[in-house]
């Protein structure tokens, strides 16, 4: 998120912030925690971001497919 070692890229940043919120595999007392950390951090994030960056994010987040 704070980019760091490489340029902050708001949008990437956001997109994995959606992304932390599905849970995959993680025990569930620790995915509400994760889930509510992420949603705090989105919050954040979005008050600096564009309407277009948000909807970039959102759409790259529903198009990512883990390898």
């Amino acid at each position: 998120m704070n980019g760091d070692g490489m340029p902050r890229d708001p949008v990437q940043a956001y997109k994995w912030l959606l992304l932390v919120e599905v849970r995959q595999g993680v025990d569930r007392n620790e995915g509400i925690e994760v889930a509510g950390q992420s949603r705090r951090a989105q919050q954040l994030f979005a008050a600096a971001m564009t309407p277009a960056q948000l909807a970039q994010a959102q759409a790259m987040a529903v198009a990512f497919r883990p390898k």
